[in-house]
């Protein structure tokens, strides 16, 4: 399969467009076992078994093909998995090769962490969260069903996440003076632009654990407000800044019940 990356196309050269899912598995857990699951899974999404095909006239593509080869790094004990996310932000997937997903673990006697970096392209946290969960299904000895790559917008979903009036008469006039410049960006420069972007950046991770009841409490405040846990959670912490702040939040256009990854088939 081959379909074009246009609405996601912001993310192709981004610098800074890691995803990171940490999973805390209980009980003790051999590599081996994790890397059937792993491959397991990633085999049963077809998003995951695709490159970045970049064409000479600038045009990219997702383009499908066989399985790929799933590799789990294994970590020392001592090694702190902020630490990895920090370093790992800086390096560049190959994506013209199909890399997606980088996995580092650790396994200890009593639990065993599972960590994944992946390229916004391959999906957001929602869909990482789920490819979590279909690893922890394989890891069980159970079926996982397969998720094709489906093309947004699907039945029903037609008007949503489309621009209004003005701004696509803008973006129609920005695309068009990009056209004539006949500036066309390839791999050397999605390479060359991370080196320089993160030649004086860095990340920083915060770690808060939230009691159980804690959770709770929130999930309910949250949905007497009809409003997102992440969205209540953001909203808390630009409170607390006392700073007013222009913030920007995803918004999922899948349907209920959807959980593979989305692509557009078209500007809205």
């Amino acid at each position: 399969m081959k379909a074009e990356i246009k609405k996601e196309r912001t993310h192709l050269f981004s610098p800074s467009i890691q995803v990171s899912v940490m999973a805390v598995i209980g009980g003790k857990v051999e590599i081996q076992a994790l890397e059937t699951a792993v491959k397991k899974a990633c085999s049963r999404n077809e998003m995951l078994r695709s490159r970045i095909l970049l064409e000479e006239d600038g045009h990219a593509f997702y383009e499908t093909g066989e399985e790929k080869e799933i590799h789990i790094r294994k970590m020392d004990v001592k090694e702190d998995w902020k630490e990895v996310i920090q370093s790992q932000a800086s390096i560049p997937f190959v994506l013209k090769d199909g890399e997606l997903l980088r996995f580092f673990a650790w396994f200890m006697e009593e639990e065993c962490r599972l960590l994944i970096i992946g390229h916004h392209l391959a999906g957001d946290g929602m869909s990482f969260a789920c490819l979590t969960r279909d690893i922890m299904t394989a890891l069980a000895g159970k079926e996982i069903p397969y998720r094709p790559l489906q093309l947004y917008p699907f039945p029903g979903q037609e008007a949503k996440g489309k621009l209004n009036p003005p701004l696509k008469f803008l973006m129609r006039r920005l695309n068009s003076s990009w056209d004539k410049s006949g500036r066309v960006f390839g791999w050397a420069d999605y390479e060359e632009l991370h080196r320089k972007y993160w030649e004086n950046r860095d990340i920083r991770i915060s770690l808060e654990t939230f009691p159980k009841e804690e959770c709770e409490n929130l999930l309910t405040r949250a949905r007497e407000h009809q409003v997102t846990l992440n969205s209540l959670l953001v909203t808390a912490l630009a409170r607390a800044s006392g700073e007013k702040r222009s913030i920007g939040l995803a918004a999922s256009v899948r349907p209920d019940g959807y959980e593979g990854k989305t692509m557009p088939r078209e500007f809205p």
